[in-house]
């Protein structure tokens, strides 16, 4: 107290005015830390699981809810390390081509695809044999073109020409032209 005292009036005055605002910052840093541990925690609302809709309900337009869900691409992005049928295909029954223009759907659903067919091609392809409701041209669009120039499109390339894949309605084929497109625009 007795540097406070010390100081003149114009120096308390900047002293106080900045103590003031250290305090707001932490106030507001700490806020800041509570709201991002709480979004780190959301559990998707709506039909995420088995009460999803079909892909062809969700097309028909029964379901548009589930369009540019950014909650189920968290749900998913939780889910990579331990994907199933059922999660993967309530990711595809998000990609529509109105939800283009939602930057931040569009970029991190791209990223999820690419993180997909890394990791289990095979789980993609059957999915998407046997589910040909969903918006086919659209995947395959996205898969054409990656938003990020960190995925290794030589790594699945090899992966997917080394598949043999049962009943899979030419998707192997489909999605090498798409990755291959792909490597011709970056590579």
């Amino acid at each position: 107290m007795k540097m406070i005292a010390s100081l003149n009036r114009i120096d308390r005055e900047l002293f106080i005015a900045l103590i003031l605002t250290l305090m707001f910052c932490t106030a507001c840093a700490h806020d800041q830390q509570e709201s991002t541990q709480q979004s780190e925690q959301i559990v998707p609302t709506g039909p995420i699981g088995p009460s999803a809709p079909s892909p062809a309900e969700a097309k028909d337009g029964k379901s548009k809810a589930e369009w540019c869900s950014l909650d189920i691409l968290k749900y998913t992005e939780n889910r990579l390390g331990q994907l199933d049928a059922e999660t993967v295909l309530q990711f595809l029954t998000t990609f529509h081509k109105p939800c283009k223009s939602n930057t931040e759907y569009s970029e991190w659903a791209n990223e999820l695809l690419f993180g997909i067919i890394q990791r289990q091609p095979v789980l993609l392809i059957q999915v998407l044999a046997e589910h040909p409701d969903l918006e086919e041209d659209y995947i395959l669009m996205e898969l054409a073109t990656p938003v990020h120039d960190n995925v290794d499109l030589d790594l699945i390339l090899k992966k997917l020409k080394a598949l043999d894949v049962p009943n899979d309605k030419n998707w192997k084929q489909r999605l090498i032209f798409s990755i291959e497109n792909a490597m011709g625009k970056f590579g």
